[in-house]
């Protein structure tokens, strides 16, 4: 999994896919990369327990891991700075 989110903040893409892991996972993932999640606020809803964890660099470059825990969708995306 680490070499697939290395690969993706390597490149252009915009967004990826992931598997189902736990989100300490990633986050754990994130922070070698230099990622650090930012506080937490209305990140998820209550009906399909939809979430939206943010993280960011040094650099101010930012991440969105969201996804749901119903439907098992989780996707890592590549946050443009007017979002």
């Amino acid at each position: 999994m680490r070499d697939i989110i290395q690969n993706f903040l390597n490149t252009d893409r915009e967004s990826i896919s992931l598997q189902f892991y736990p989100i300490d996972t990633y986050t754990n993932i994130l922070k070698d990369f230099g990622y650090e999640m930012e506080d937490l606020e209305d990140n998820l809803n209550g009906f399909s327990v939809d979430f939206w964890y943010y993280y960011k660099n040094k650099e101010g470059n930012r991440l969105c891991l969201g996804g749901s825990l119903w439907y098992g969708d989780f996707a890592l995306s590549k946050v443009k700075e007017d979002e």
